[in-house]
């Protein structure tokens, strides 16, 4: 019957600790695509990650920050828009990243069905049903794998850093295959967005434990390179990783996405934007 629910979909709802965003893709009549993504800020507190407790302590004041970021009345094209404006939006919905506690070595991210179910009620409440749920730097080293040219990237062996919501996220992958994952809570400071000298060497020693954890584990995989996804200048940190762990470095930033299609003028293009085009592209 819905027809339409065998689709990927086009719109993402990123919710994160600071901030939420909205993407949408499209195609036009000449069948290229073009983007769209809007960010909204938060109020402290009013999303804080946790794999295990409610993370959306006032429900209804949230709900009313997604409805002026979604703007519903506009997400319908004119042409058929009454017959469209009665059907559910599907969605993509990109959870924050949730280290709370001492960080782990995992191959799974493990979220309680309550802390979902509080993120689907919220989506639902106005008017938007999630169709797919992922983990924000999961999906966003997807985008990269996708921009990576032709299948080079199955023959790497890399440091995937990711700095966003509040946290600090490494994973290492084997030519593709995710070998670890380790997530911890920065607090505040992580919106100096790796400016300051303590922050750069918080993060390169979370870096150096990854990699010490993963050689342990996995004594013949040698890394070699290093893909940085943060907001904001990375020459610091850049010379920091080529230093001290003598790795090659590259960033994924907006270029990515519009090797993919055209931004539409407007669009945010901060963090949190990335993440949330990286849930429809």
């Amino acid at each position: 019957m819905w027809e339409w629910a065998s689709s990927r979909p086009q719109r993402c709802l990123k919710f994160g600790a600071d901030s939420i965003a909205w993407a949408e893709t499209e195609r036009n009549w000449r069948g290229q695509r073009q983007h769209k993504c809007v960010m909204s800020p938060l109020s402290e507190g009013m999303i804080r990650p946790s794999p295990t407790e409610e993370n959306v302590p006032n429900p209804s004041a949230l709900a009313n920050r997604i409805r002026a970021l979604t703007n519903p009345d506009s997400l319908h094209p004119a042409v058929g828009g009454a017959m469209l404006s009665g059907l559910p939006q599907r969605i993509a919905v990109l959870l924050p990243e949730r280290g709370k506690g001492p960080a782990h070595t995992v191959l799974a991210v493990a979220v309680q069905e309550s802390v979902l179910k509080q993120y689907e009620a919220l989506c639902e409440s106005v008017g938007l049903i999630p169709q797919e749920v992922g983990v924000t730097s999961l999906r966003i080293f997807d985008l990269w794998r996708r921009v990576s040219s032709g299948s080079h990237w199955r023959s790497r062996n890399c440091l995937w850093v990711n700095v966003s919501d509040r946290a600090l996220t490494t994973m290492i992958y084997q030519r593709g295959r995710l070998l670890s994952y380790r997530c911890k809570r920065l607090g505040a400071e992580a919106t100096e967005e790796l400016r300051k000298t303590d922050m750069l060497n918080k993060t390169l020693e979370e870096c150096c434990v990854s990699l010490e954890v993963c050689q342990q584990q996995h004594p013949a995989v040698v890394v070699k390179e290093a893909v940085i996804c943060v907001d904001g200048d990375i020459a610091a940190f850049q010379k920091l990783i080529e230093t001290e762990l003598h790795l090659s470095v590259e960033q994924l930033g907006w270029e990515s996405v519009e090797a993919l299609g055209r931004m539409a003028t407007g669009s945010d293009r901060g963090m949190t934007s990335l993440a949330a085009m990286a849930g429809v592209l």
